[in-house]
């Protein structure tokens, strides 16, 4: 075989100096895309370090007042000849609502004067009631303050009764281990030892017994000062509903004798809501034809809060409001501030909720503040029963905090 001409070493470094050495190069945007990379790393984490978020619970509620409508009825069945209000007018008491046409079709008797006769004795009748109500008034206060006396006596006998079973048990458990040690030895007999034992059974059961009925006893004096405490309020509205009362028979007396028309006054100075009739309409004694809230009365907002959620919740706590009949995409929203919670639950059916609610909740009361939107300045008509929903804004945390209380919280629960 024939050999070459020139060694192999001097062929490859020809070639070698021909195509020359290889470097690797990164391509041009790679340090680009590394420095964005950075960037946003960086901003992520001074964004979970740095920033707070605000938890939040949204719950519904409804629009309420501190004082209750006063609905307004007619004296008679007739046709609306007039209505001289509208929603959110302002009214004095006696000012006239609407004007009702009542003409008379029944023959061979003087029905105005049977009706003022008959509206003479309902008077007197509510006179009387009216001079009773502050001695019955002092009476149930005296009655509620009695029995919240006689309650604590009682739980305080029952304190000491409690404290007197355990000193007994105490004895009672040291003589069954005096009892057990000498059975061991055979100086007692083990009947003994358990005729013991079933005397310490049978005073941890009636020490049981006397918790029990300290447990039910505080739970009936917590229900006396609740009573005690709304009794102030129940008069006064009792005191409002029968002066209203008596406002209007004086009203439906001087209508009796008024002819074929009669005027619908205001009985109370307030603001006029919920009117529900218009010229022409036909209207009886038993349908309302309008609401008044007292003047002095606030608009507040009752949150039906879940006792899942209830954990959240704390007076002073910030809330954001939606009133559902406005819109908040053009209406904006209300801001509010936590002022109570109640502290029982309120079940299903509770007559203090107007609205349907299919599991317990507990009642939240919120203070109205202002509004934000596109016009903040423009007043909205607020009716009581309003449908509201509302986010209450809770405890702010960094986000790092929020993301690692999960783990805290396991650990806390192994280590625990």
């Amino acid at each position: 075989m024939p050999e070459p001409l020139y060694r192999l070493e001097a062929l490859n470094a020809r070639f070698s100096a021909l195509h020359g050495a290889s470097l690797d190069l990164p391509p041009p945007g790679q340090r680009l895309l590394t420095m964005v990379f950075l960037v946003l790393t960086s901003a992520v984490l001074l964004l979970l370090v740095f920033g707070a978020y605000t938890a939040r619970e949204t719950v519904s509620g409804y629009v309420a007042t501190t004082s209750a409508n006063v609905q307004v009825f007619a004296q008679r069945d007739g046709v609306v000849v007039a209505v001289l209000v509208e929603d959110g007018s302002t009214v004095h008491a006696g000012d006239p609502l609407l004007r009702i046409s009542v003409a008379r079709t029944t023959p061979g008797s003087n029905t105005d004067a049977d009706l003022v006769l008959s509206m003479t004795a309902e008077k007197a009748a509510s006179d009387r009631l009216f001079e009773r109500a502050g001695s019955l008034h002092e009476s149930a206060l005296a009655s509620l303050r009695g029995q919240l006396a006689n309650g604590q006596g009682e739980a305080g006998l029952l304190d000491r009764q409690i404290e007197i079973a355990d000193q007994r048990l105490a004895i009672l458990n040291r003589e069954l281990r005096a009892l057990q040690k000498a059975a061991v030895r055979g100086h007692v007999a083990a009947v003994e030892v358990e005729g013991r034992r079933l005397q310490v059974l049978d005073n941890t059961l009636a020490r049981a017994e006397l918790e029990r009925r300290l447990a039910a006893l505080r739970s009936d004096n917590e229900q006396l000062f609740r009573k005690q405490q709304d009794l102030p309020l129940l008069f006064e509205q009792e005191l409002a509903r029968l002066s209203i009362a008596r406002e209007q028979i004086n009203q439906r007396m001087a209508n009796a004798v008024a002819g074929n028309e009669l005027v619908v006054s205001a009985p109370i100075g307030g603001r006029v809501s919920g009117l529900q009739v218009r010229n022409g309409d036909t209207v009886g004694t038993a349908r309302p034809l309008l609401s008044i809230l007292p003047l002095d009365a606030q608009y507040y907002v009752e949150l039906l809060v879940p006792d899942r959620a209830i954990g959240f919740v704390r007076s002073g706590d910030a809330v954001r409001l939606r009133i559902d009949a406005y819109p908040f995409q053009k209406f904006g929203t209300f801001h509010g501030v936590v002022t109570s919670v109640a502290r029982t639950l309120a079940m299903p059916g509770d007559p203090r909720v107007p609205l349907a609610i299919r599991e317990a909740v507990f009642l939240v009361k919120v203070r109205l503040a202002e509004r934000s939107g596109e016009d903040p300045g423009e007043k909205l008509l607020l009716l009581a029963g309003m449908a509201v929903s509302a986010d209450v804004l809770g405890e702010r945390r960094r986000i790092i905090e929020w993301m690692l209380s999960p783990l805290i919280a396991a650990a806390g629960t192994l280590s625990g």
